[in-house]
């Protein structure tokens, strides 16, 4: 129990200190907080569970993974980040489902569920499609932005059925946080447009910054730690 307040306790000051780091581009502060965040999710995990998901674990590793690839200044980490989170959501994918037992109680009319994720996705890839400078980078940009969509829906669609096969709090905290992850990438996918392929640099220049980083932050911290929370009390 202790160690558990102990964990949680350095965990939320991480956290505040790294929002803290990005409201005020603290760059310096960031770089040492930001890398401590998910380690701490999956100490609190491996501390708690009785049956360790050790492709859960993964997932989160290569969460983590991705968070130090985004520490760096150059163009290039974006695609790296991008690859090592897409990584993580596939494990999470096959997590949730390894994790259904009774596929056999989905209705077939219940994928018609994907569709709003479709919908949803053809809106990102127009905005995408129009915003980004159709060049060779341009071009390059989009189609990892694409396939990383994909990954992360279907990951939100299996969580979804997840719920449907079973309804309590160890399916629908996952869910949820699906959800978070979906808005936190797609701030950051708008906010990547936005400084046209500029987004690392921007981070130490940029006055409105700060609020990107902060919601895209606290989302994806939302995200991983309901996830998390999901498979403890499934």
């Amino acid at each position: 129990m202790l160690i558990n307040l102990i964990i949680l306790f350095l965990f939320i000051i991480f956290f505040s200190l790294n929002i803290f780091a990005d409201a005020k581009r603290r760059a310096e502060l960031g770089t040492v907080t930001k890398p401590l965040l998910v380690p701490s999710i999956i100490l609190f995990y491996a501390l708690n569970t009785e049956n360790m998901d050790k492709l859960l674990i993964m997932a989160l590793f290569f969460g983590f993974i991705g968070d130090v690839v985004l520490l760096g200044r150059e163009k290039l980490f974006i695609y790296w980040g991008m690859a090592a989170f897409l990584t993580g959501h596939i494990f999470y994918t096959v997590t949730f489902v390894n994790s259904i037992d009774n596929f056999h109680v989905i209705n077939p009319w219940f994928y018609l569920m994907i569709m709003p994720y479709l919908i949803y996705g053809s809106f990102m890839i127009g905005y995408l499609w129009k915003n980004i400078k159709v060049s060779s980078g341009g071009k390059l940009l989009i189609s990892t932005m694409i396939i990383y969509m994909c990954a992360l829906f279907a990951m939100s669609f299996t969580s979804l059925c997840r719920l449907w096969t079973a309804f309590n709090a160890g399916t629908l905290l996952p869910f949820i946080g699906s959800l978070f992850f979906i808005s936190s990438d797609s701030y950051l996918a708008c906010q990547i447009v936005k400084e046209k392929l500029n987004y690392v640099q921007t981070y130490y220049k940029k006055s409105n910054i700060d609020t990107m980083e902060v919601i895209i932050m606290v989302t994806y911290v939302v995200a991983q730690s309901l996830i998390m929370l999901g498979f403890l009390f499934q």
